[in-house]
């Protein structure tokens, strides 16, 4: 009989156990990313391994030149541009400018 108790007191907190409420905030008024729908875009040199460098710029080059047509130039394909192979993540106006 103590079992039985005890048995009617768990079948309910098992049950309520597996119905744990969850929250998800979602953010819509939050833009993370780069907006591709505007203005010039210019892919300078791919920086990786040997090995994979022409197939992942083959790659880049291919889906820009679809989602951006006429506004996506390979740093390689442009004419007149003089640009490092290597670029800082953040450049300062400055540089930018040169």
């Amino acid at each position: 009989m103590k079992y039985l108790k005890m048995l009617f007191l768990l079948i309910p907190l098992v049950f309520s156990s597996c119905s744990v409420p969850r929250y998800m905030v979602d953010n819509t008024g939050l833009n993370t990313g780069l907006d591709f729908t505007k203005g010039k875009w210019l892919l300078n040199f791919v920086d990786a391994t040997a090995g994979t460098q022409n197939k992942i710029t083959t790659m880049a080059i291919s889906h820009f030149s679809k989602v951006l047509n006429e506004r996506f130039v390979y740093v390689a394909d442009g004419i007149g541009l003089l640009l490092p192979k290597k670029t800082n993540m953040n450049p300062t106006p400055l540089v930018i400018n040169e």
